[in-house]
């Protein structure tokens, strides 16, 4: 992660989240965010956010919601990624450095891997199939899965 992205990590069901989300989300502007990494489902079917503020520019530049179901043992199975979207127009150091997209994702493997999760699936539509198989995601009938063993 570039030293002037910080990404925000809320638990939903924790009520000090809650208030840090609707904080932060002052310095989100909506219109801003683009279709191309949006996933079928609403931030608000999710427990877990992630949310990529840019210091350069002082705003929210991504968002991330995901759940992670837990297998018959309490141990960690699958990452559902829910939705993610990037701004369009981030700062220029931002859009060199690196999609925003492929940070976000790249964090989520990782914090999926630390927790011992098994793989991570999203529902896509076929615009962003070269963006998730780019980033080691196989396609499952229409959904993609991404091994973490």
């Amino acid at each position: 992660m570039n030293d002037y992205l910080i990404m925000y990590e809320m638990d939903m069901l924790n009520p000090f989240n809650q208030i840090q989300i609707k904080n932060i989300w002052k310095f989100c502007d909506e219109s801003k965010f683009s279709e191309e990494y949006r996933c079928q489902y609403s931030p608000k079917d999710a427990r877990f956010i992630y949310i990529l503020f840019d210091t350069l520019v002082n705003r929210v530049v991504g968002r991330m919601a995901f759940n992670i179901s837990i297998d018959k043992d309490g141990n960690p199975n699958n990452v559902m990624l829910i939705n993610i979207a990037t701004e369009n127009q981030s700062s220029e150091k931002s859009k060199n450095k690196r999609k925003l997209g492929t940070v976000m994702i790249k964090y989520l493997i990782d914090k999926s891997k630390d927790i011992g999760a098994k793989k991570i699936s999203l529902v896509s539509d076929f615009r962003s199939k070269g963006f998730y198989e780019k980033l080691g995601f196989v396609k499952k009938s229409y959904l993609y899965v991404y091994k973490l063993d």
